[in-house]
């Protein structure tokens, strides 16, 4: 009879480590659609914020070009995909210079993500309505050109020549 017990008191036992594991690959961190979701989101803050120093590079690369730029996103010799909706743009700036524009397709968590690593950073924005993007960091509103369209999100930056 205690034999019995033995093997009753070892199902029993692999049964509550099963339900363990199975709560933690539904509960633990990046598990689950939460944990997806939020795995999407810095997979696409990260290849967009790579987007957007590509496209200061490319400014940098072509003084005074002005108007859409082809933008290259290459490390270490792997080609990686540009993100959804991605544009690069250049205009005249006021004084002098010039303004970058790297806009893409805004995915949700992207601007919080993006604005947690950047520490705030003022060169985040999102595009609402064509024409006009609001900061992520402080909600100013400014003027974008038309060519960006509605529902992006923005690093505006400028570039001395």
């Amino acid at each position: 009879m205690g034999y019995a017990l033995l093997g009753i008191a070892a199902l029993v036992f692999l049964a509550g480590v099963g339900a363990q594991l199975a709560f933690a690959a539904i509960f633990g961190p990046g598990a689950g659609p939460g944990g997806a979701a939020d795995s999407v989101a810095v997979q696409s803050a990260e290849v967009v914020a790579v987007y957007a120093s590509s496209c200061m590079a490319a400014a940098a690369a072509s003084p005074g070009a002005l108007g859409t730029l082809t933008v290259s996103m290459d490390s270490a010799g792997a080609s990686i995909a540009l993100p959804a909706g991605a544009g690069c743009v250049t205009t005249a700036a006021p004084g002098g210079g010039r303004y970058v524009f790297a806009s893409a397709k805004l995915q949700p968590g992207l601007g919080a993500y993006l604005m947690n690593t950047t520490q705030g950073s003022k060169l985040w924005h999102q595009v609402t309505v064509t024409g006009q993007a609001v900061s992520l960091s402080g909600g100013t509103v400014s003027t974008v050109p038309a060519s960006i369209p509605a529902g992006s999100i923005l690093h505006w930056s400028q570039v001395a020549h």
